[in-house]
């Protein structure tokens, strides 16, 4: 059964892929006048709002004539969860949330939400300090076998995805490192820097100034594809790792009642959207990628991802 939550059965229902047939209307016709907002479990700012802003001017043109995007933070993206949950099942209300929100082990909100569409994919990196004497991961991985016990690795909270993926890092390594938390993404970068930890688990935005001025040096990749910004950092697949492929999706949801023509008229004016140059150019400037995929495939995922970190939190 596709994944919601915890405890319930439903999250993806098959949206229509064909033009007409939903609310976005026929090929070429203007965007209804109406407002449409987009709900995000965060500050504003950051790579969610990013994508956000980029679906919304393709859905003003679309699918509403009025696209806003709604800054819910709190709870670690779970207050726009239930804002969606609560909403009218009329397609107005959006959620766009990275899919960590709804995989990493933890309680999630009571009810469904129907997953519409794939946006986004975002792997993680590697990170050195700049003395750190490795230039490459083999180095890497010997230098910390020499080591006597674990290595400290930075990471923006316990329970966040750098988290898990440092820990999927280690097992895939065979080698020994051990999560320190910060408070968030800057925390954690100054800690690298200045030395409190030698090595950190990150997403990639905004790093490749400091990776090129040798202020920090990244490893590895753990997406799909190379960095936009940093093509010549390697992705572990590459280097002999393939099961280190770890990314932060970014996905749209709709409310659980949604009628299934209202979800499928979205998924076209979402995917139309990602097939623009302007949307992957923009991606591109925070080391994302368009990563589209239908609801179903979306909800597959999201089981497979929540089955893969709760059966590491086991094995540790």
């Amino acid at each position: 059964q596709p994944f919601v939550g915890a405890d319930r059965p439903r999250l993806a229902r098959r949206a229509l892929f064909a033009l007409g047939l939903g609310a976005a209307g026929p090929a070429g016709a203007e965007a209804p006048e109406r407002t449409a907002r987009i709900v995000l479990g965060f500050p504003p700012g950051g790579v969610p709002e990013l994508i956000a802003r980029q679906l919304a001017a393709g859905l003003r043109e679309r699918y509403a004539s009025t696209v806003e995007i709604e800054n819910r933070p709190g709870a670690g993206g779970r207050l726009a969860i239930e804002a969606a949950q609560g909403a009218a099942p009329d397609g107005l209300t959006m959620l766009l949330s990275p899919s960590s929100v709804l995989t990493l082990p933890g309680p999630l909100p009571p009810g469904q939400i129907t997953a519409v569409v794939g946006l986004a994919a975002q792997g993680l990196v590697l990170a050195l300090g700049p003395e750190h004497p490795s230039r490459t991961l083999a180095e890497f991985v010997d230098w910390v076998r020499d080591r006597q016990g674990p290595v400290r690795f930075g990471v923006p909270s316990l329970g966040s995805l750098p988290r898990m993926a440092g820990s999927s890092i280690a097992l895939g390594l065979g080698v020994q490192l051990q999560a320190e938390p910060f408070r968030g993404v800057a925390a954690t970068l100054a800690a690298l820097r200045g030395g409190q930890v030698s090595v950190a688990v990150l997403p990639p935005t905004g790093l490749a100034p400091l990776h090129r001025a040798g202020q920090l040096r990244l490893l590895a990749n753990t997406g799909t594809t190379p960095l936009p910004s940093l093509p010549d950092v390697p992705i572990f697949a590459s280097l002999g790792w393939p099961n280190l492929v770890i990314e932060e999706r970014f996905d749209l949801f709709l409310p659980a009642d949604t009628p299934i023509a209202i979800a499928g008229g979205l998924a076209v004016a979402a995917e139309l959207t990602l097939i623009t140059p302007e949307y992957a150019e923009a991606l591109a400037r925070a080391d994302c990628t368009p990563a589209p995929a239908n609801g179903d495939q979306v909800g597959e995922r999201l089981r497979e991802e929540r089955a893969r970190w709760e059966k590491l939190v086991q094995e540790q």
